[in-house]
């Protein structure tokens, strides 16, 4: 990787900007070199240039026009519309971009989590099209990672399918990770070293699952082994790390926003709650909740990243038990105006997940807070309050 950043796993958002540039017109097609104008006004923080592709920029950081590469390509779904991608990277990670667009400048896809180098090109397999990227990116300086997308290729969505490291270089020895086998409905790995090691002859399978629309390993055999190397590596990086929101933007140069005193009371909504939650929490609308939870459930998720954490709320049925939702336990008590039941905050690796479930009469919820480790320790405060503030409507 060329770059002097050192970066793991991180996404962001949001905008601002001055200027003017001519905003889309829903019958006016746009073509390869009129949209990398736009992407170049954008990168320049022309606010109407980044509203008409989507916020591809995020214009709450310091404006970054020193690109190192920016690439708009035209190609064809399988069934003859004409769709166009845009990369665009930067030596600080943080600005990297990934999108796909239709002519009239619908943003199927903006991807604001790529690392280093990325290489991406249009692939046939599983019966479908994709576009793959790999990443080539550095942590720790000296431990060299290749990370692979696969974005299935549709007329109205683009969406990632897969997403795993698929080669770890070490000073001494280098792991690799190789799709052998891929089906519609199955995607077969294998793993090799250059030297003798434990996962040598060993692979994973990773099976489609039509509710999350992508391919899933139970064990994730590969991505824990890299994670474990990594956290078991003895060096202590030169190079600033880039792991969570906080650290991002600092590596803009700005400060983050971290001023949980300035909350609101979200709106009531249909399933009859509200939370305390300042301005800089995102709703995403129409949601179906599928991480760290046993099964697909429709209900309502927040995003901060200004902090790098989010939040999400499902109702349960009365005579559900939590089991049915979760694996982990909720042996803690708190004693407010509701009886809230808690789990231990549980360690995913660079991340803490907690479970609080709320019961008043015949009304049960269960929130879940992800925050990565940093976020969860310094910053309690934001989540005890929350915690704290979530309201049962008619209780």
């Amino acid at each position: 990787m060329k770059n002097g950043l050192l970066l793991i796993i991180v996404s962001a958002f949001l905008l601002a900007g001055c200027s003017k540039v001519p905003e889309k017109s829903p019958d006016k097609q746009i073509y390869s070199k009129g949209l990398e104008r736009l992407v170049i006004h954008a990168v320049n923080g022309v606010k109407t240039a980044n509203d008409s592709l989507g916020n591809l920029i995020d214009l709450r950081l310091p404006v970054n026009n020193e690109y190192s590469r920016l690439k708009v390509d035209s190609f064809m779904t399988s069934t003859g519309n004409g769709l166009y991608s845009v990369l665009l990277t930067y030596p600080n990670p943080t600005y990297n971009r990934l999108a796909v667009y239709t002519p009239r400048l619908s943003a199927l896809l903006i991807d604001k989590s790529l690392n280093g180098y990325i290489a991406d090109e249009i692939i046939d397999a599983g019966g479908r099209e994709y576009l793959k990227v790999i990443e080539d990116y550095r942590t720790k300086d000296l431990l060299r990672l290749n990370r692979m997308s696969l974005y299935a290729i549709e007329d109205t969505a683009v969406h990632l399918a897969f997403r795993d490291f698929i080669r770890l270089v070490e000073p001494k020895i280098v792991y690799d990770q190789v799709i052998t086998e891929f089906t519609g409905p199955m995607i077969k790995t294998s793993f090799s070293s250059s030297q003798k090691s434990d996962i040598s002859g060993k692979g994973d399978i990773f099976t489609y699952d039509s509710g999350q629309r992508k391919y899933i390993s139970t064990n994730r055999v590969f991505y824990n082994f890299v994670l474990s190397e990594i956290q078991s590596f003895n060096h202590k990086a030169e190079n600033p790390e880039i792991n969570d929101y906080s650290s991002m933007v600092l590596s803009t140069g700005m400060n983050p926003i971290l001023d949980s005193l300035k909350s609101s009371q979200t709106s009531p909504n249909p399933m009859g709650f509200t939370l305390s939650l300042d301005k800089n929490w995102k709703e995403m609308k129409n949601f179906t909740v599928v991480d760290h939870i046993k099964k697909s459930v429709k209900g309502y998720h927040y995003v901060n990243e200004v902090i790098g954490a989010d939040l999400s709320v499902i109702m349960i049925p009365p005579n559900d038990k939590i089991d049915k939702y979760i694996d982990y336990k909720l042996n803690n008590t708190l004693k407010t105006k509701y009886t809230i039941m808690y789990s231990n905050k549980i360690d995913l690796g660079r991340n803490f997940v907690q479970y609080f479930e709320y019961f008043c009469a015949s009304k049960k919820y269960l929130l879940i807070i992800t925050a990565s480790k940093y976020t969860y320790d310094n910053y309690k405060k934001i989540f005890d309050n929350i915690v704290y503030s979530f309201i049962i409507k008619d209780c």
